[in-house]
Formats: C-alpha cells, structure tokens, sequence
C-alpha cells in the first residue's frame, strides 16, 4: 500500500505515496494524495502527482464512490460540489475518480482508488487517457488543511 500505478502508454509507472488524506463531513468525503515517481531516472512520465477529491456523497449505504470533473472555476458553487483535481506539471481538464472504501473509522481509511486522466505528457493524436490505480491508506485531515488546486 505504499505506492500507486499510473498506467502510461500500456506500462504500469510506481509511484510512492507521500501523503493520503481524507476528511467526511455529513456524508460528504474529501480525498487529497501526494504522488512522487520512484524512479526517479524515468523522464518519461511527470515526476509528482497531486490528486484532490472533493464533496464525494455515499449514496444508497454504498461503498464506491464516483465523481466526473466538472472544472468550470466560473461557477459560484464550484468548491461546494463533487469535483476531481488532477496536477502533474498541469492541472488536467478530464479527470474520473472512482473511490471503494475498504475500511473506515474516525482516524484512518483504506480504499481502492482509480482516477482516470486525459494524457499526462502528450497532446497530439497519440495521446490516450491515463489511469492511476491502487489501494491506499489515508490518515484524517481537516479538508481545510489539503491541497487544493
């Protein structure tokens, strides 16, 4: 649980989590991890990855949940909505995350994360979509506190 797998050009990249965060207000969850690549030789791929998942609801006592992005900044209720945020040298516009909780108590969670990006290096007809995928412990933080884009 110690690191994530972005799936690139149909390789799967480690990367190490530095920081995994959630916070849950009412029914809403608030997901933050911190990426860096562990190989650090590879310059093929962005060398961090910030994730942000913001106001994610359960809905009908389900354990999975899901957010499209939906990054309009003109909105006035922008930051009060679900939303995805992805920055890997830039902030990407496409972002799917889907969320399973595993487990889940007042000071820690477990989860399996799959958040799916446009490209991460290319933006020609090569590029394809990207997905991060793996299981992750988070530690509680007030949302406040996060990385927000």
């Amino acid at each position: 649980m110690n690191h994530l797998l972005l799936r690139y050009d149909g390789t799967d990249v480690p990367y190490d989590i530095c920081d995994a965060h959630f916070d849950v207000v009412g029914d809403a969850f608030d997901f933050c991890i911190e990426l860096e690549l562990a190989d650090q030789d590879n310059e093929d791929v962005p060398r961090e990855v910030m994730i942000r998942l913001t106001n994610l609801e359960r809905t009908n006592g389900t354990d999975t949940l899901h957010v499209r992005a939906q990054n309009d900044f003109c909105s006035a209720d922008y930051y009060d909505r679900p939303n995805a945020f992805v920055y890997s040298g830039f902030h990407h516009s496409h972002v799917s995350a889907w969320v399973d909780l595993q487990s889940n108590d007042e000071s820690e969670l477990v989860a399996q994360i799959r958040v799916v990006t446009d490209d991460v290096d290319r933006y020609d007809e090569r590029a394809r979509d990207n997905s991060i995928a793996g299981t992750c412990k988070f530690a509680r933080k007030p949302k406040s506190e996060m990385w927000g884009p």
